[in-house]
C-alpha cells in the first residue's frame, strides 16, 4: 500500500477551476443585459449600462495582462468603444476569455509566483505575487456585478425591468 499522498494541483490548474466557475457566472449575467437599455444610467454622473456591462466583459483582460507582464500601467489601460448591442458585449467577453485561458495555460507555476506591480505611471500602486490581483479580479467582479444588478428594488426604482 502506497503512502504517497496525491500531488497537489499547481497554482495554474487550481486558477483555471475557479475562473472556469466564475466566468459561466459573468456569460450568464452579461446575457441579462437589455439590449433598449445600453444607455440607461443608474445615476447622472454612472457609466452607461452597456459600459458597465462591457468593463465586466473585459475584466478577464487583467488576469491575461498578469500572467504575461511584470506591471500594468493604469496611464496605459485600453479603452473601449461604447459597445452597440448585447451581442458586443457577449463577443468582447469571449474574446477576452480566450485570451486569458491562453495566457494561464501557457505559464508556470514560477511565473505566477512572481511579483507584480500596479503601477500609475512610474508609481507603483501595489506590489503583489501575481496570483492575488488574478483572483480578486475573477471573483470580485461577477459577485460586485451580481449583487447590483439582481436588486429588483434598485432596478425598477431606476426604471429598468425588474
Amino acid at each position: 500500500m502506497s503512502t504517497e499522498s496525491p500531488a497537489a494541483p499547481s497554482v495554474r490548474q487550481l486558477a483555471l477551476g475557479d475562473l472556469e466557475h466564475e466566468m459561466a457566472l459573468t456569460r450568464a449575467l452579461l446575457e441579462r443585459v437589455p439590449d433598449d437599455r445600453l444607455d440607461w444610467k443608474p445615476h447622472p454622473r454612472s457609466s452607461t449600462l452597456g459600459g458597465l456591462a462591457l468593463h465586466v466583459a473585459t475584466l478577464p483582460f487583467w488576469i491575461e495582462h498578469t500572467v504575461q507582464h511584470d506591471h500594468l500601467d493604469l496611464l496605459n489601460y485600453p479603452r473601449h468603444a461604447p459597445p452597440q448591442s448585447r451581442q458586443d458585449i457577449l463577443d468582447a467577453f469571449e474574446e477576452r476569455i480566450a485570451a486569458m485561458r491562453a495566457a494561464l495555460e501557457n505559464a508556470d507555476d514560477e511565473n505566477l509566483l512572481s511579483p507584480w506591480e500596479l503601477r500609475m505611471g512610474e508609481k507603483v500602486l501595489q506590489a503583489l505575487p501575481r496570483p492575488i490581483p488574478s483572483a480578486c479580479c475573477s471573483s470580485a467582479w461577477a459577485t460586485s456585478a451580481a449583487r447590483r444588478w439582481r436588486r429588483p428594488s434598485s432596478a425598477s426604482r431606476c426604471g429598468m425591468p425588474g
